[in-house]
């Protein structure tokens, strides 16, 4: 309990440094209106991790003070405001390394390791109690759904990383061979990108459209709470 009073005063901290620091840009501003992807507005900024700490910025702004409106289905709500947290795991150069080099330890002790940068946001709404319910549902399924294609992806790069693999080899050890392993790794990859969009519409699937120009990739709506 401790350590959740802690950290939520951390997250206050930062968003109230983030608004109060951080230099507008109106070129990013411009867009963040229009409605641009993020990767876009990372031309703009030295580093990828400050483009998004800053439309976290810009979003927490924006949508601080919600209207009478449930923001999914748009009508009319009285039920109080709530808080939706939206978060992104960045990875750069660095923690790509890290975690390559780690992860390459920790597995004689048969354990994975991952390092990321979190990215994290508030911002305020009102939603309806049907709405809250059929979130709800939601949630179950994306879940459910999440774990179905974690393990197809796993069996997929099982299958596909070593077709690739022949298929490099097979010009020097046999050429005949480059009729089997090229089909199924052109399978294998085509496969793996539709489970990769299968995950961003679990991502989008979360998000209530109206807040879609919140929730823009890579960030995801990773939690809902009461404002205090």
């Amino acid at each position: 309990m401790c350590a959740n009073r802690v950290a939520s005063q951390c997250r206050v901290w930062w968003n109230y440094l983030l608004k109060k620091f951080m230099q507008p840009n109106p070129q990013a501003d411009s867009l963040i209106e229009r409605g641009q992807p993020l990767k876009e507005m990372a031309r703009l900024f030295p580093t990828k991790v400050e483009a998004y700490q800053y439309f976290a910025s810009s979003m927490t702004r924006t949508c601080s003070s919600p209207d009478r409106h449930c923001c999914a289905c748009g009508r009319a709500c009285q039920e109080p405001p709530m808080r939706f947290t939206w978060r992104a795991n960045l990875h750069t150069t660095k923690t790509v390394i890290l975690s390559f080099l780690f992860t390459a330890l920790a597995l004689l002790a048969h354990h994975l390791y991952s390092r990321w940068i979190v990215v994290e946001f508030t911002t305020v709404h009102r939603m309806c109690l049907q709405c809250q319910r059929r979130r709800r549902i939601y949630v179950v399924f994306v879940a459910v759904l999440h774990k179905v294609l974690f393990a197809i992806l796993i069996l997929l790069l099982c299958l596909t990383v070593p077709a690739v693999v022949f298929l490099v080899a097979m010009p020097f050890l046999a050429p005949e061979g480059i009729r089997l392993f090229l089909p199924a790794s052109i399978m294998g990859i085509g496969l793996i990108a539709l489970v990769a969009l299968g995950f961003e519409m679990c991502r989008r699937l979360l998000i209530p459209q109206p807040l879609r120009q919140v929730g823009r990739f890579p960030f995801f709506l990773c939690g809902l709470s009461k404002t205090p």
